[in-house]
């Protein structure tokens, strides 16, 4: 009965101690642990043939150069990445935007690209705007008004 037990029990005591080990590598990048430590909000679109996904990041106090308080900036860190087994990425910057987080809209146009809304306020002007971006996958420019 022993024996017996011991054969039907073999494929899994093999099958446990066979298992690769896992550790972890401490990443020596500051500038991702900084980002990734900062994401305060992220956004996704699927447009027919492309993803984007926003990822708003939160600068360091007083970076919204606003006198008399510790108002903060975003940098709003923008991925377009096609629907494909090996795809093509690209990343997109947009620097030191001033209360943009709940003002950021999507909209496919019928060439396949996709108009980018980001309602901020202005320092210089003192009042809210909002830009539009027509995002590819392979580029973003901006759309002047």
């Amino acid at each position: 009965m022993g024996k017996v037990l011991l054969i039907l029990l073999l494929p899994y005591v093999t099958n446990i101690t066979a298992q690769e080990k896992f550790g972890f590598k401490i990443s020596k990048d500051s500038t991702l642990s900084y980002i990734l430590n900062n994401i305060v909000e992220i956004k996704k679109f699927e447009a027919h043939t492309f993803s984007i996904k926003l990822f708003i990041v939160s600068n360091p106090s007083s970076s919204a150069k606003m006198k008399g308080n510790d108002e903060v900036s975003d940098n709003i860190y923008i991925t377009a990445s096609e629907f494909d087994e090996v795809p093509i990425h690209h990343l997109f910057i947009l620097k030191d935007i001033y209360a943009a987080r709940d003002n950021i809209s999507f909209k496919e146009n019928k060439s396949g690209s996709v108009d980018l809304k980001v309602g901020y306020y202005d320092r210089i002007l003192k009042k809210k705007s909002i830009r539009t971006y027509t995002i590819a996958l392979d580029s973003i420019k901006e759309i002047i008004n």
